[in-house]
């Protein structure tokens, strides 16, 4: 369950320049609070849920108290008879790979940005009401910057060509002294991981990147043709003037190509707390299975799931746009009813503008695909999320 975030001192904001890197990492760093679960991503992603049960007492031992991880019984001697099995409670789930948030301290009311909303008001839920895991970002030698959120590593310098050729540039790749073959195209999820959406666009902090064109190449097809690039939009790209995810042409269209390596683990829905919820393994999500049937303004969908009671539980709320931007990848379908909802669904997160105003937020849309910013005052669809659970029903 994500807890409110609570206001921040400027001093709190920025970290000092790193001895070992040589120069700052804006709002990368949020160390302290991101300890265990760094921790618990590189020691889960390759561990499946089952994994994630501890057993009970061996036969040969007496039996355990069930309902705490460690309460197993001890093991008996090879010649003793053997105790029952313990009853063995399940340890706490920890995402194998979390969705890291931008740890945007960017508030708006809808029109204007905003102090942090108290809880009660009416622009409470928003992407900087709730703490997240930020990214925490080390680099690793010159030209490799790596996540130790998701594991991924990532090029610090990119370079412009046409889509078509991005695959094989990258793995031509020997950034890092790695061999060719080791770096690839990200995915739109692995990319949209790696933004901060609380900068203003490009999303991919210059003071960290070198990006030649701030429209970077995934390799994740759109379904309305071609492979979606991410940064303004503002290069030959649909809609043209958003910024966001947008679908554009494998040919004819020059961005950035900007080569990742490491593993994603696969992705699979599971059932949820009721017949109207499901779970994202990977992420342990619990998402709504159908969204709202009234489009809404973006004020109304933040109330709509911070007022919710699904499925025995009263801790939803609406979801950050890396979140909702993650259901873009098919394998959630059917399980979630997503291209047959083929309309704008409201993100928490408000744009931050580079004119100072407060009346945009982020909106993803099923079946075509995609995200951009719109008006708050526009209508959308809400899909509500809560967790990171700890448990499986």
């Amino acid at each position: 369950m994500r807890r409110p975030r609570a206001p921040r001192r400027a001093d709190e904001r920025e970290l000092s320049r790193s001895a070992l890197t040589g120069y700052a990492l804006p709002r990368m760093f949020r160390a302290a609070r991101l300890c265990v679960l760094v921790l618990a991503a590189a020691c889960n992603l390759a561990i499946g849920l089952d994994d994630y049960v501890f057993e009970g007492g061996a036969a040969e031992g007496a039996g355990g108290v069930g309902g705490e991880p460690s309460a197993g019984g001890a093991g008996g001697a090879p010649s003793g008879g053997g105790g029952a099995l313990g009853g063995g409670g399940a340890a706490p789930l920890t995402p194998p790979q979390p969705i890291p948030d931008s740890a945007t301290e960017h508030c708006i009311d809808g029109q204007m940005v905003s102090p942090p909303p108290v809880v009660g008001a009416a622009s409470f839920g928003q992407d900087c009401s709730y703490p997240d895991s930020p990214p925490h970002m080390l680099t690793v030698g010159a030209e490799v910057l790596s996540d130790d959120v998701t594991g991924l590593s990532w090029q610090l310098v990119g370079t412009t060509m046409d889509g078509a050729l991005a695959a094989g540039h990258c793995a031509d790749e020997t950034t890092g002294g790695l061999s060719p073959g080791s770096w690839r195209v990200p995915t739109l999820y692995e990319l949209t991981t790696l933004l901060d959406v609380g900068l203003t666009t490009p999303f991919l902090d210059l003071e960290v990147f070198t990006l030649p064109r701030d429209l970077v190449w995934t390799q994740s097809p759109a379904d309305g043709g071609g492979t979606f690039a991410v940064g303004d939009g503002s290069f030959s790209c649909d809609p043209p003037s958003e910024p966001g995810a947008s679908a554009c042409a494998a040919t004819g269209v020059t961005a950035t190509a900007l080569c990742m390596t490491g593993t994603t683990p696969p992705r699979a829905f599971v059932p949820g707390s009721s017949a109207a919820t499901v779970i994202d393994d990977r992420s342990l999500l619990e998402w709504q299975v159908d969204a709202a049937l009234t489009n809404q303004t973006w004020l109304q969908a933040l109330q709509t799931c911070e007022a919710l009671t699904l499925a025995g539980h009263d801790d939803w709320r609406l979801p950050s746009v890396k979140e909702l931007t993650s259901l873009l990848d098919p394998t959630g379908e059917p399980l979630l009813h997503l291209t047959s909802l083929n309309e704008r669904t409201w993100t928490s997160t408000p744009r931050n503008q580079t004119d100072g105003d407060g009346n945009e937020a982020f909106a993803v849309t099923f079946g075509v695909g995609g995200y951009s910013s719109i008006l708050t005052g526009e209508a959308a669809r809400a899909r509500c999320v809560r967790g990171p659970v700890t448990e499986l029903p």
